[in-house]
């Protein structure tokens, strides 16, 4: 997480046993999707610990306008644990995300799990683009008409330039029936 007072990030570790080699990366673009800063550090954390890793101080204080802050934690086989984004403006004035350039986001379904109550889709999610996608919203499309209840392992997804990362999502099988998912 970024403690927004100091520029910090930490990593948190809200489990009650040890969290060893772990990855914090840290990056931050502008508005213009240039990368600004990348910092990657290793920590271990003890029950319920809060670490500080990185600083970002220094480079949000130079940075004018719109700041992209995108956080991840891996473990030591590289999964991703968690991915956090922060958008910072040092006299909060957002207006300027309206002239963001936008980016084409693609989406492939890459596996699909069927059992008992409930259908899954697995699928990867890519960022082409030289673009930061920011705030990407995902639904689940039958025939035009967004099917709900769907349950997300993310959503509002910020991804940076030529990333890809794998999210899936749960309907109950009652809903699936002759439906052709779109994403």
């Amino acid at each position: 997480q970024l403690n927004l007072n100091d520029s910090t990030v930490a990593a948190v570790n809200r489990k009650h046993r040890n969290q060893n080699k772990l990855t914090v990366e840290a990056a931050v673009y502008n508005l213009n999707s240039d990368l600004l800063s990348t910092q990657t550090v290793n920590v271990d954390l003890g029950p319920e610990e809060v670490k500080p890793a990185v600083s970002l101080a220094a480079i949000l204080k130079k940075t004018p306008g719109i700041s992209f802050v995108l956080l991840k934690l891996k473990n030591a086989a590289g999964t991703e644990l968690s991915r956090t984004t922060y958008w910072i403006e040092p006299s909060r004035n957002f207006l300027d995300l309206e002239k963001m350039p936008g980016t084409t986001v693609f989406m492939k379904i890459t596996g699909k799990e069927t059992g008992g109550s409930e259908t899954r889709w697995i699928s990867s999610l890519t960022n082409p683009s030289k673009q930061v996608a920011f705030f990407v919203r995902l639904q689940l499309m039958d025939n035009k008409d967004e099917v709900m209840p769907s349950f997300w392992s993310g959503n509002y997804l910020t991804l940076a330039p030529g990333e890809s990362i794998e999210v899936s999502v749960s309907v109950p099988a009652r809903k699936t029936g002759t439906m052709k998912p779109e994403l």
